[in-house]
């Protein structure tokens, strides 16, 4: 089981810009919100609930204050209306929250960007989340607290670093780290490693790929051919990396009925390919792996331009069955191509399509959508899949669900949504 935790997009992990500050920081243990979510709240604030076990959810987002961000966890009892950080944990510069796959049962986990920890918390009976322990991995080269974690059961996940390439080891219940992991072969000169935040948890093993990317600030971005996929075996941590020549910077995976997962390539490839064309970027494209394999099927790679009529998409959100719902820029919309990466990201020229992996069709529109940013990539949680919009000067974000019919507007956020979570 996976929990998607990555900094949303390199664009805007850094990028100064305006914002609203000057929510409260919360002490051990905090009051949960409930009706009304313009409450205040202080270091000892109790705050009227909902009935204990009622639905809720945190709620990760980042607004930027001159040269630097501030993050707000957010617990609220609903994802409809306008939601603000009335009831939230600041985190300076940012953060991210964690659930346990295996079920919204009162717990998450809370990092800084600003800190290489994670702190576990709990819901009580009468509605507190209460603060409970502290692991720091300081003393594994971790500088910040963004990363992805791989649940394997409840006693066993990993903590993604490719800052220092490696994994480590934690218990997420018990919160005791076992060590690290190397994972060494994933380097790539002139270029930043990163790896994906949709680890693929089977029985035989976790599965992740790697992307490379220049530096954001970088005005001329090249996405290099080649593809990497890593294997952790739970059991002895024992580490296989494979590389394979097609393809390029693997991100998002989508795991079909039958076992076969599909990764396809990045968002940076595909602002590459808008910025510079096929000089700095391959086409758009997926790779797969079969159930009961360990390395990508070297008889099937797609061309994903082929089924969107040439036009630049990556894979965002995981659907229904066999489908990935794809990103897809539309230049036509703009009065002129976008000269960097920022602009391209935040153009309001980005459709929604939807692809079947396991059919030669072309990609569909939703055409009822509206066209809007790239957004951010996919969350999942509670067996639901989300994505978002946001302005463009990340000041406002919307929550989109996706539904049968397409992806379905819920809640508004001040700043720029990172995450979501299901608590309870």
């Amino acid at each position: 089981m996976v929990t998607r935790a990555e900094t949303p997009r390199g664009v805007g992990r850094d990028r100064p810009s305006p914002g609203r500050a000057g929510a409260c920081r919360l002490g051990p243990c905090l009051a949960l919100l409930a009706g009304s979510l313009g409450a205040g709240c202080g270091d000892d604030a109790t705050i009227s609930t909902t009935p204990a076990g009622g639905e809720l959810w945190m709620l990760q987002t980042r607004l930027f204050v001159g040269d630097g961000a501030v993050g707000y966890a957010i617990a609220a009892p609903t994802i409809d209306g306008v939601i603000t950080n009335a009831v939230s944990i600041e985190q300076g510069g940012g953060g991210m929250v964690y659930a346990p796959p295996s079920g919204a049962d009162g717990s998450f986990l809370l990092s800084y960007a600003e800190q290489p920890t994670l702190t576990r918390y709990q819901v009580s009976a009468d509605n507190q989340l209460v603060e409970g322990t502290t692991l720091s991995f300081a003393n594994y080269g971790v500088e910040s607290g963004y990363g992805s974690i791989a649940w394997v059961d409840e006693h066993t996940a990993y903590w993604f670093d490719d800052g220092g390439r490696q994994l480590i080891r934690f218990d997420p219940t018990d919160m005791v780290i076992s060590g690290a992991v190397p994972i060494d072969g994933t380097e790539r000169e002139g270029y930043v490693t990163e790896f994906s935040g949709y680890p693929v948890v089977r029985e035989d093993g976790v599965y992740f790929t790697v992307r490379w990317r220049k530096e954001w600030e970088d005005p001329e971005p090249q996405a290099p051919s080649g593809s990497v996929l890593v294997r952790v075996d739970p059991q002895s941590d024992a580490v296989t990396v494979t590389s394979d020549p097609r393809c390029t910077s693997l991100l998002v995976a989508q795991t079909t009925a039958t076992g076969d997962t599909y990764w396809f390539s990045d968002n940076y490839n595909t602002y590459a390919r808008i910025i510079g064309g096929a000089s700095r970027g391959v086409p758009d494209c997926s790779l797969r792996l079969l159930r009961g394999e360990q390395t990508f099927d070297p008889s099937w790679s797609l061309d994903i331009t082929q089924r969107t009529g040439g036009r630049p998409a990556d894979g965002t959100v995981a659907g229904d069955g066999s489908t990935i719902w794809l990103s897809v820029f539309h230049e036509e919309q703009l009065p002129e191509p976008p000269p960097d990466i920022d602009t391209a990201d935040v153009a309001p020229a980005w459709q929604w399509y939807a692809l079947d992996v396991e059919s030669d069709a072309p990609a569909v529109a939703n055409a009822q959508s509206p066209y809007a940013s790239h957004g951010a990539f996919g969350w999942y949680t509670d067996s639901r899949a989300f994505s978002s919009t946001v302005n463009e000067d990340y000041t406002l974000s919307t929550l989109l669900e996706l539904t049968p019919d397409g992806f379905e507007e819920r809640a508004t956020i001040q700043g720029l949504l990172d995450g979501i979570v299901r608590v309870r």
